[in-house]
């Protein structure tokens, strides 16, 4: 069997351990889960937004794809910790920062 986590191949062998490769480095692991935790934390720079990230997303946008992109992150603000949304945000990308900071209009991170 096989499975795709976060872009990542994970394959279960005749060991019965879970096998997979992240940045040319082999790694195995007893469970699914285990090897999901593992995938999580070597690639959780890649998948973590913090307002850095959003800062530098943003300088690279025009004044229209910037307004864009704030209205994205303004819907995201709603749905986050909201206990009338089953879904939450996403289950790919953690974000580490503050949505009230990202979206305040007196707030200039952008």
């Amino acid at each position: 069997m096989e499975w795709i986590y976060k872009k990542t191949k994970i394959t279960i062998e005749g060991d019965g351990e879970f096998h997979f490769r992240i940045k040319n480095s082999d790694y195995k692991r007893n469970s699914l889960e285990d090897a999901k935790s593992c995938i999580d934390k070597e690639l959780s720079e890649y998948y973590t937004v913090d307002s850095r990230f959003v800062s530098v997303l943003l300088r690279k946008l025009d004044s229209r794809e910037q307004d864009f992109v704030k209205n994205l992150i303004r819907e995201l603000r709603r749905h986050d910790d909201n206990a009338y949304c089953e879904l939450g945000i996403t289950d790919g990308f953690e974000f580490n920062c503050r949505f009230d900071e990202l979206v305040d209009e007196n707030v200039n991170i952008f």
